[in-house]
Order: C-alpha cells, then structure tokens, then sequence
C-alpha cells in the first residue's frame, strides 16, 4: 500500500476547517462581524493573509455574526493628566493608559508577551468603552494632583486609565501607567502601574528648603518607567510601544513630561514616545497627550490664579480600541 506524505499545507489547522455545503466544500471558517471604522488589509504583519480591522475612537458596539477563531485586539485606555504646581513647587505628568495587545509577536504594557486572543460568542453585541484622558488641572490657588484617564473595554478586555501626575509632596496616582512625582521641600511617591499593562512614574527631585533644584518626574509609558528627575532636570515621560494592528506601524501610550520649580532656565521633561505631553513652566499652555494613543499629558508649573495664571495642566489623550481577525 502507497504512503502518500501530507505537507503542512495540506494540514486541517483551525484556520483551514473546511466547511461543507450541499456536498461541496466552500473553504475554511473565519470570523465576521461589524462595529466602528473597518478596513480589509492584504499581506496583515506580513502573513500574506487578508484581514479586517474594526477601529474604534469613541464608545460603540462591537457586533459578532461569525466567531469560529479568537479576535485579535489592541486596547488602550485613557491617558492621566499632568499635575498642576503652584511656583515655587513642581509637577509629575501623567502616566499613559493601560495598554493590552493580543497581536503575535508584539508586546503587552510594561513590555510584557501579547495576551491570548479573546474569545467572542456568535450573534452577541458587545459592548466597545474608548476612555477619554484625564481632564487637565485649571489653574488655581494652590496645586492640584493629575486626573486619572478611564478605563477601555472590549468584552472581558479592560485596560486602566493612567495615573495622574503628583504635585509638591502629594503621591502621583497609580493607574495603567502611573503618574510621575512631584516635588517640593520633599518629594512625593510616584504612581505606580497595572501588571501587564504600563509601568510606574518616575521619582521626583528635592533638597530641602531650595526651590532651585525641585524638579518633578515623567509619567510611565506603555513600554517604560517615566524618567526620575534630577536637580533642576524634570523627568521624561516614558516610552510607548508600536503596533501594526492597524496594518502601519503606530506608537502609543507614552507618558507625560514633568516641570520644574525654580525658572524657565530648568529643563522641563519631554514626552515620552507615542504622544506623551512635555511639561512646561510659566503662564503657558499645558501639553495634552496625544488623542486614540492612551498617552500621558505634561505637567505645569505656573503662577497662581491670584497672580494672574490662566494656564492648566496637559490632559490625557483618549484610549483606543482596535479588533482584527482573518478573513482571507
């Protein structure tokens, strides 16, 4: 009797389950479904493979007709903004949102694996949250600690809001990233992050009773902590991570850069990578962190409202929510 040797592409794989109708074989099962903006992309990551990519920007549905494979997503949630720091104290910016990707190959917040890909139910509607950022700080008569992003959701999905960024002595808030820290005669704490979803802030500077060389830290990124500070150096946000999701290479979730207390001389954070805000210092306006990257927005350092400040705190971009899966 004949052996005939199967190739690996003639191997019944998940993928290429054949379907039978009426006797004939119409090809294998793919999943389907509609919700948010849509694009079939050819040759997705390199696979050679055809596949639709349902992009979301604001809140919406997510409605599955077919679901015989996971889905594939990127979910980001809202970006925390940086604080506001009445002169002569300094500001942490805000940490970008959590960050969760389930693409092969790539990477989850904190530089952690890619998830497993979500499984989803045939004819059920599911519920998309796209987090707006953290609001930024008004000015004031005295500092106010960031605001934390909200939180995205796709099914059992939910990626943090990012912290927002210490003022003075006050602890930075934790979130998917968190804020970076202020700092004053003291420094506060910095915030810390969701496991698998960001990373901490970053250690704010001070030495005593010398406004000098107070100096705040940048909010965490997707992919790395947020820059300590140093004496009359504020703090980087930290870094994001990239995605081809989307069939392009895009950085998202960078953090907020943080300001310093003494004069526009010090040298105030940048942001971190994919879309973090820089912080800034003066009667100017705060950077808000990029909006759909879940990245963290710069903090200020500024007068007081009784002194004629008009200016806030960078507020956090929008989260973002992106599904994909193969259908040729």
């Amino acid at each position: 009797m004949a052996i005939t040797r199967l190739s690996n592409n003639d191997l019944i794989t998940p993928s290429r389950v054949p379907s039978v109708r009426g006797g004939n074989v119409i090809g294998p099962f793919f999943n389907a479904a509609t919700g948010g903006s849509t694009t079939d992309v050819s040759d997705w990551n390199g696979t050679g493979e055809t596949w639709r990519v349902h992009v979301y920007t604001s809140s919406s549905t997510f409605s599955v007709t077919s679901a015989n494979q996971p889905f594939t997503y990127l979910v980001i949630g809202g970006g925390g903004s940086g604080g506001w720091a009445s002169l002569p104290v300094a500001a942490g910016g805000g940490g970008a949102g959590g960050y969760r990707c389930s693409v092969a190959g790539e990477l989850s917040g904190g530089s952690s694996s890619a998830e497993h890909g979500i499984e989803l139910q045939n004819n059920v509607t599911y519920t998309v949250t796209v987090g707006a950022g953290g609001a930024g700080i008004p000015v004031s008569n005295s500092s106010i600690v960031g605001n934390n992003g909200n939180d995205s959701t796709f099914g059992s999905i939910v990626s943090s809001g990012g912290g927002g960024g210490g003022v003075a002595a006050t602890d930075a808030v934790a979130g998917g990233s968190g804020g970076g820290a202020g700092a004053a005669n003291s420094a506060g704490s910095a915030g810390s992050g969701v496991t698998n979803q960001g990373t901490s802030g970053g250690s704010g500077f001070a030495s005593g009773t010398s406004p000098n060389v107070r100096s705040g830290a940048g909010g965490g990124g997707a992919a790395t902590a947020g820059s300590s500070a140093s004496s009359n150096v504020a703090g980087s946000g930290g870094s994001g991570l990239s995605s081809l999701i989307t069939g392009s290479s895009v950085t998202r979730g960078g953090g907020g850069g943080g300001s310093t207390a003494a004069d526009a001389n010090g040298t105030q954070g940048s942001g971190g990578s994919g879309g973090g805000g820089a912080g800034v210092i003066g009667d100017v306006a705060g950077v808000n962190g990029a909006v759909n990257m879940g990245a963290g927005g710069g903090a200020i350092s500024t007068i007081t409202l009784g002194n004629g400040g008009t200016r806030s705190s960078g507020a956090g971009g929008s989260g973002l929510v992106v599904v994909a899966y193969r259908i040729a």
